[in-house]
């Protein structure tokens, strides 16, 4: 495993396991009393956004380049939303039974989904963003490796 595609990995993995509890209780636990369920949902939660994040992270350093940087941070993004989404509609379920209050306010469903895409792609666009950094700092080492200061090909534009 390169170190670029590690570092990708565990940075979306890591947004993920962060943003994904913070939305899932910022729409679903504002009026819930009970401890546990508070617990359970958001540690189950953070596991979702783990899981998401990092293969979103791990899809945005392999579409990822030295010639196309944009690429990974695209692709991962794309992904990470589209992951994201399908996995709130799926949990959506379970989330209701869980949270269901009879007369508490309903949660308002395209505005969840619409905010859980966005939080979905934020961890590939900084897995392939930090990868991009990464695969930038060790091209960068090879060239000082492979050609000392005073043995390097000329510029043409200075």
């Amino acid at each position: 495993m390169s170190k670029e595609s590690s570092t990708g990995r565990w940075t979306g993995a890591f947004a993920g396991a962060v943003t994904r509890p913070m939305v899932v209780s910022g729409f679903w636990l504002f009026q819930q009393n009970r401890a546990e369920t508070w617990l359970t949902i958001l540690i189950t939660s953070s596991l979702f956004g783990l899981l998401v994040g990092w293969i979103s992270g791990s899809i945005a350093t392999s579409c990822g380049s030295l010639r196309r940087p944009w690429a990974g941070p695209l692709i991962g993004g794309l992904m990470g939303a589209f992951l994201s989404f399908v996995s709130s509609v799926v949990t959506l379920y379970f989330l209701c039974l869980a949270t269901y209050q009879p007369r508490a306010a309903e949660v308002n469903l395209r505005f969840y989904w619409t905010f859980m895409t966005f939080v979905g792609a934020l961890p590939g666009v900084l897995g392939g963003l930090v990868a991009n950094r990464v695969r930038r700092n060790l091209a960068d080492q090879i060239t000082d490796v492979e050609y000392p200061p005073t043995e390097r090909p000329s510029n043409p534009e200075h």
